[in-house]
């Protein structure tokens, strides 16, 4: 799993699966497009707890990309991105590249 992040976060979950096999058990009925995919207390944690907003946001806000360039000019060496086991810094994600190799990253920030 790809994330693009600042903060590491676990998330817990079933087996994979599990919540829609359940309810598919429980109401056969019903079109898969509506079961479940993840129970409610997850639901609520990604819904609500990850997209918590408790930054602070100056009156007059720049671009995301701007934001991420200041970011990544004061802490280079901050995560900003997972990727299974292999993870880059802010810094190494906004240096300009020349060339990209096969199976390497491409980042556009402008």
């Amino acid at each position: 799993m790809c994330a693009c992040t600042s903060h590491r976060r676990e998330v817990t979950r079933p087996a994979s699966g599990q919540v829609l096999l359940s309810a598919a058990a429980e109401d056969s009925d019903s079109p898969a497009a509506a079961l479940p995919l993840m129970s409610a207390a997850e639901r609520e944690q990604v819904v609500v707890a990850f997209n918590s907003a408790h930054a602070h946001v100056e009156s007059d806000p720049s671009c995301l990309h701007e934001l991420f360039q200041e970011h990544a000019r004061r802490q280079p060496d901050s995560l900003c991105l997972v990727c299974g086991d292999e993870t880059l810094a802010y810094g190494e994600v906004s240096r300009p590249k020349r060339s990209v190799q096969p199976g390497g990253y491409v980042c556009f920030i402008w």
